[in-house]
């Protein structure tokens, strides 16, 4: 029959039919008007929402990479994440807010920014009734510098020259790198070598330099607003090629260099700070650990690194003293040779010991040594750090393929040998402090140091002549040490 039609009602004869009229809702993904920016290791909230505020529990969400091809981000379905469906290089790097989906949040926490994650996101949040806008999300990386410049000195050239290799990493974007002169003009350096990590980009560049009157070069890596500058002075007063590095505003993060007294020799005792060794009496505890020295008088310390480090030991007053880096593996029962075949870097001066193939001198008054091992080039250098030069260089080391641990190594040398009214070998080696660069852009702490010092204390003239005979030498590239007690 008919029917009587009333507001949003239609009235039959013997029953009534609702249509409820809804309204068709426009959903909107909204998020940040402005690119977000992070730098390296750190972790970054890409803002997403739902407009009006509804929940997400029920929805898709998906996050994607616009300028990657099938690079899902995070994928959000039927109330879990779907890890397998995500882009290698985003696993368990993202989160969403699940206690924020009632409200309508669809943001994604990505931990552990990497250079790589720079580009475009797009957060979508789906539906089958609803009608989604997508908001383009930029995600851009400022790193702002990068490390200080390194200066490695390479080879003598074939016309006389010196080819330096300067190099920096974890930059972003890149930087330009220059050599210059002591005038500040620039050389004519060789094309610059770039190398792109998750960590950033590393610049490397080449030059072979000549000699001038003041032998001062430096290297200059620069961005729009940042800038980061190594001077190198080379002596040409020397023997043997002699360089050292002034860097002008690297500092280094100090940490405590500690032995092992599992790897100590049963005569050598340490302090209590565990930083200074010295010959003496058997002691009381020891016990025959399996990586302890049983016939040559050494001892490791405890950290070793499979990186580039740098530490400083403290040698005043001693006639007999080894220095150096070791392998993990190597030979602590027994003779050992001091070679570098045998997992050994060192450097050495001592009474008795004498090699008459060594070419290098020590200074008669030498109070401090630096080691520095350069992982990467596969170079080790020892410094008389008061008069700032390089008195050992090992280089051509492949550390990278042994791929084992590489730990400091000292010996003190045998006991006191009474000379005239007073004991010549009597002070306790010492160290001093391992650093591991790291860029401090104001001034030092004082807890840091800087290996820089003024150009006035340069060596020249007599510190850089070859010493009388009554100066010690560099020995030591093998070990005929016995045990001695003390009456």
């Amino acid at each position: 029959g008919e029917g009587l039609g009333v507001g949003g009602f239609l009235i039959w004869n013997d029953h009534v039919c609702v249509f409820l009229r809804r309204p068709l809702r426009k959903l909107q993904v909204v998020g940040p008007s402005f690119p977000l920016t992070a730098a390296i290791g750190e972790d970054l909230i890409l803002p997403c929402s739902l407009q009006p505020n509804i929940s997400a529990v029920d929805m898709t969400v998906e996050w994607l990479r616009l300028d990657q091809k099938d690079s899902i981000v995070h994928l959000y379905m039927e109330h879990e994440d779907r890890s397998k469906e995500q882009a290698v290089s985003y696993r368990g790097r993202t989160q969403l807010f699940k206690e924020e989906l009632q409200k309508g949040n669809t943001s994604l926490k990505l931990s552990t920014v990497h250079v790589s994650d720079t580009g475009q996101y797009k957060c979508v949040s789906n539906d089958v009734i609803l009608h989604v806008i997508i908001y383009v999300c930029k995600l851009l990386m400022f790193l702002g510098t990068g490390t200080d410049p390194v200066i490695t000195v390479e080879q003598l050239g074939v016309s006389g020259g010196i080819s330096l290799m300067c190099e920096s990493k974890g930059w972003n974007p890149e930087p330009e790198i220059l050599w210059l002169n002591s005038e500040g003009a620039a050389l004519n350096a060789e094309a610059t070598e770039t190398e792109r990590h998750s960590e950033g980009i590393t610049v490397k560049r080449r030059v072979t330099v000549y000699k001038t009157n003041s032998n001062r070069f430096y290297c200059r890596v620069k961005q729009e607003h940042h800038m980061k500058q190594t001077e190198i002075i080379i002596s040409g007063n020397l023997p043997f090629l002699s360089a050292f590095v002034q860097c002008k505003k690297v500092y280094f993060k100090l940490l405590d260099v500690i032995m092992d007294i599992n790897t100590a020799h049963p005569y050598l005792n340490l302090s209590e700070n565990e930083k200074q060794v010295k010959y003496g009496k058997k002691r009381e505890d020891f016990s025959d650990h399996p990586l302890a020295f049983d016939d040559c008088v050494f001892i490791l310390g405890t950290e070793g690194f499979q990186r580039s480090f740098y530490f400083e030991v403290q040698v005043r007053g001693k006639t007999d003293w080894t220095v150096g880096v070791a392998k993990e593996t190597i030979k602590r029962k027994g003779e050992i040779i001091l070679k570098p075949t045998f997992g050994f870097w060192t450097l050495s001066n001592g009474n008795t010991m004498y090699d008459p193939s060594a070419d290098v001198y020590l200074r008669q008054n030498l109070q401090k040594v630096g080691v520095f091992l350069n992982y990467e080039e596969g170079t080790v250098s020892f410094y008389d750090v008061d008069a700032n030069f390089c008195v050992k260089h090992y280089k051509d080391q492949d550390f990278v393929t042994i791929d084992e641990n590489l730990y400091p190594i000292f010996s003190p040398g045998l006991k006191c040998v009474e000379l005239s009214s007073h004991c010549a070998n009597g002070a306790p080696l010492s160290t001093c402090s391992l650093a591991i660069s790291s860029s401090n852009p104001t001034s030092p702490s004082p807890n840091s140091l800087s290996p820089s010092p003024s150009p006035s204390s340069s060596p020249s003239g007599p510190a850089l002549s070859r010493p009388s005979s009554s100066s010690a030498r560099l020995t030591a590239d093998s070990c005929s040490l016995s045990p001695l007690e003390l009456e």
